[in-house]
This record gives C-alpha cells, sequence and structure tokens, in this order.
C-alpha cells in the first residue's frame, strides 16, 4: 500500500526535497515562452502559468487520491503529467520530485513505501510562490 509518508531512513526517499539553496524557477525556461508572444497577443507566459495554477492542485489532489487508494497506475500517470508540465515551466526540482514518484509508483505497491507525497506539495508551493512573483513582476 501507498503511503504519504515515512520515517527517516538512511536511504533518501524517492521524493526528496531539494537542496535549500535550489531555485524553485529557471529563468530561461520562463524567457522561452515569453519569447513565443507575439505583439498584440494574449500574454502567452500568464496563459500558461494560469492554467499550471488550475491543473496542478487537481494533479496533486489525483496523486493524494492514489496514495491513499494504492492506486500506482494513478499515481504514476498524475506525477507524470506534473513532471511534464513543470518542466516546462521551469520547475526543475519539482519536476525531479516526481519523477521519482513516477519511478516508485511504476515499480508498484512494494516499493511505494519510498513515495513521500509531502515533499511535492512542499516544492509545489515554492514553485507557485516564485511564479506569483513573476507574474507581479510582468503585470
Amino acid at each position: 500500500m501507498l503511503q504519504e509518508s515515512s520515517p527517516a531512513r538512511s536511504r533518501p526517499a524517492a521524493a526528496e526535497a531539494p537542496s535549500p539553496g535550489a531555485a524553485a524557477i529557471n529563468a530561461s525556461a520562463l524567457e522561452q515562452i515569453r519569447s513565443l508572444q507575439r505583439p498584440g497577443g494574449p500574454r502567452v507566459l500568464h496563459r500558461v502559468i494560469a492554467l499550471y495554477f488550475v491543473n496542478t492542485p487537481e494533479l496533486l489532489a489525483a496523486m493524494r487520491d492514489a496514495v491513499t487508494h494504492g492506486n500506482c497506475e494513478a499515481l504514476r500517470q498524475a506525477a507524470h503529467s506534473l513532471k511534464s508540465t513543470s518542466a516546462n515551466l521551469g520547475a526543475a526540482p519539482l519536476a525531479e520530485l516526481c519523477r521519482g514518484a513516477e519511478e516508485v509508483a511504476r515499480k508498484g505497491a512494494a516499493a511505494t513505501e519510498e513515495f513521500r507525497l509531502d515533499a511535492i506539495e512542499a516544492e509545489y508551493e515554492r514553485v507557485r510562490a516564485a511564479l506569483e512573483a513573476e507574474l507581479e513582476r510582468n503585470t
């Protein structure tokens, strides 16, 4: 059965928090999205971030539900989706945590004791704060 968190071990968990100095967002990824902006067109970066803010809580809820119900396939799918969308926005530490969750889920229930959803949720909060600050700077 999947577990939300587990006691500290000598071996790091698959969803271990990134190093404290790691930036939540890679600014060059945001610049790449910004470069898609056409004069007079909708604000591409704002739209992408807004969609991320709508979809990510749903994916986190799906992951939590999958953990609660021991559904490795649902966890894998939600982790894969969040990994991809986070990577596109330059949230590399969050994408890496999701990659770890995806791996754990792919291995099945025996390996899921390594999985810690709380690290993913905490990293999303860092990403959310960084993206909100980015939106404020570019309003």
